[in-house]
C-alpha cells in the first residue's frame, strides 16, 4: 500500500525504505492507505480539567469529532471504533469513471454532535452530507463547506451530520 504525509499530503510507496525530508519544523507523521485518525479539535489545549476560562479543556467540551482519512483503493470498507463507542465507516467506492470516499460516525456517548474530516491527500472535487452539497469555502471562512487545504481538502458538515461523501479526482 501507500503512505500519505498527514501535513502535506504527499504520497510515497509502501514496500519500500524511502528517506524522507525531516526539516525541524515538520516531523514526517504518515497514514498507511485507508486510514482513520480521530483527532481532537485544534483548539484543545488540555485533557485535564481547567480552571482559568481561557483554557479550552477536553473535559468541558469534546467539542466536533475531527477525523482524519485517506483514500485506499475501491470496493474497500474499514472501521475504527472510538472509546465512547462512536463507529467511524470508511468506504471508498468506483463506478463509471467517478470515485467517492465516504466516511460515517454512528452512536457513542461523547462525540454525538458534529463532525469535521480532513481528506489527506488529494484536494476532492466536491462533497456532500445529509442529502446535500457542501458548499466551497474560502480560507478563513466559518461554517459548513467544503475547504481546500495544502494537504486535502476539509469537510465541516452541518450540525448533526453524521456523515460525508467527497468526490475525488478522475
Amino acid at each position: 500500500g501507500t503512505w500519505t504525509d498527514l501535513l502535506t499530503g504527499a504520497v510515497y510507496p509502501g514496500g519500500k525504505e524511502t528517506v524522507l525530508p525531516a526539516p525541524m519544523d515538520h516531523i514526517p507523521a504518515l497514514l498507511r492507505a485507508g486510514a482513520i485518525l480521530p483527532m481532537l479539535r485544534d483548539t484543545i489545549d488540555t485533557l485535564a480539567p481547567a480552571t482559568e476560562p481561557s483554557i479550552e479543556s477536553f473535559v468541558t467540551s469534546a467539542g466536533p469529532l475531527w477525523v482524519a482519512v485517506t483514500r485506499f483503493g475501491s470496493g474497500a470498507t474499514r472501521d475504527f471504533t472510538l472509546y465512547d463507542g462512536t463507529i467511524l465507516t470508511l468506504t471508498e467506492e468506483s463506478t463509471a469513471g467517478t470515485t467517492t470516499l465516504t466516511l460515517s460516525a454512528q452512536g457513542g456517548t461523547v462525540y454525538d454532535v458534529d463532525l469535521v474530516v480532513e481528506l489527506i491527500g488529494p484536494t476532492a472535487d466536491g462533497a456532500e452530507s445529509a442529502g446535500s452539497t457542501l458548499p466551497a469555502q474560502t480560507a478563513g471562512a466559518t461554517g459548513p463547506g467544503l475547504y481546500a487545504l495544502p494537504q486535502g481538502s476539509r469537510a465541516v458538515l452541518p450540525a448533526g451530520a453524521r456523515a460525508v461523501t467527497f468526490s475525488l479526482p478522475k
